[in-house]
């Protein structure tokens, strides 16, 4: 028991990396929970690992980094998502933040060292191939899962794939986001976008090139736009998928800031997620906030946020569905009123829903 019986006051973000030297979801995410946290009056840290101990400020919010360096030549485990863990540790020990909120399992193991109240999310479906030969990552991921006084997910597909896979229950509590900073388009052109990345497999890109090869037969007007890292060779991969008339209506932005991406949401007719294993998706409902329809796999958590009201979804690599559902989706975007849905949907998902939510999360686990 700590004695805190009213909500936490002092509440601690961790996770192995931070904005901005790394940009992925989940520090963008942290980043994000922490702003709203500030707004709420409550006084908020993030704690993370990164190329030398030092802090800083992050759109106000103090930054707490540990070095974390490579010693892989000593065990395989230990590498920069693990080596911060006892410098972690003796941070939240002096600083006694009322609850943790940790954002991986590693993090989570230096609050369980520091014997402080928390809770851990898992934002994404681990496959349990991703741990074979690392003995001391699962060990960690034990420890740091075991104690931890609440376990979230950020969709009901993550929760049961946890349950499933690791025997772990979890509660279901969606990622959330600032819908202002997002505005609803009001010309849009007739692009499909896909914000993911081309040089990830699970990514489905693929799939999506190929049904844009159908779908550009059938609209002379219909441009795609890959928004994420690509390398020269993938580039020219998925190209050789297209016949040479289509290969000038696709065009590759290469990594983008959230300014652009933005932008890039707000023009287009559609959104298109092809991938598999996905444990939430913010590119869904960034899009959605920019009243951009999505069409999605109907695999992992897509279904939890995406169907036929703002969108479409179609079978994992099924290349003509994918076609038919961005043809489709497409021309319901020229009416304005889909727009409006798209919004209201990601309306759901503001920190003004979520992040009350997570407070009732936090209060709990100092209980």
């Amino acid at each position: 028991m700590t004695g805190i019986e009213a909500e936490p006051r002092s509440i601690c973000l961790t996770n192995p990396f931070a904005w901005p030297y790394v940009k992925r979801g989940t520090e963008t995410l942290v980043r994000s929970l922490a702003r709203w946290l500030q707004r709420s009056g409550r006084q908020v840290e993030i704690a993370a690992g990164g190329p030398a101990t030092t802090s800083y400020d992050l759109d106000g919010v103090p930054v707490a980094l540990f070095r974390a360096r490579s010693a892989r030549r000593v065990h395989v485990d230990l590498d920069e998502e693990t080596t911060f863990i006892p410098a972690m540790a003796r941070h939240l020990r002096r600083a006694r933040p009322d609850v943790v909120h940790a954002f991986l399992f590693e993090d989570a193991s230096a609050a369980r060292l520091a014997r402080r109240p928390y809770v851990v999310s898992y934002g994404g479906i681990a496959l349990r191939a991703s741990t074979a030969g690392h003995p001391l990552k699962r060990r960690l991921f034990a420890y740091g899962t075991r104690g931890a006084r609440v376990v979230l997910c950020p969709s009901q597909a993550a929760a049961t794939h946890l349950l499933d896979s690791y025997g772990y229950r979890a509660h279901v509590i969606p990622n959330g986001i600032d819908v202002t900073e997002f505005t609803v388009g009001a010309d849009r052109d007739d692009v499909v976008l896909c914000p993911s990345t081309p040089d990830d497999d699970r990514k489905r890109v693929s799939v999506l090139v190929d049904a844009f090869a159908i779908a550009g037969r059938h609209s002379k007007t219909l441009e795609l736009v890959l928004a994420g890292r690509a390398s020269d060779g993938r580039r020219q991969s998925l190209l050789d998928r297209l016949p040479e008339e289509l290969r000038t209506r696709v065009r590759f932005t290469g990594e983008v800031g959230a300014e652009r991406l933005r932008e890039l949401y707000g023009s287009a007719a559609v959104t298109c997620l092809p991938s598999l294993n996905e444990a939430f998706g913010m590119v869904l409902v960034e899009s959605l906030a920019s009243g951009t329809p999505v069409v999605g796999a109907r695999h992992g958590a897509i279904p939890e946020i995406v169907d036929e009201e703002v969108g479409a979804l179609f079978a994992p690599d099924d290349v003509e569905a994918c076609s038919r559902a961005l043809l489709t989706v497409v021309e319901r975007a020229r009416h304005r009123d889909l727009a409006a849905r798209c919004r209201a949907r990601a309306e759901l998902y503001d920190w003004s829903v979520i992040g009350p939510r997570l407070l009732d999360v936090y209060k709990a686990a100092c209980a």
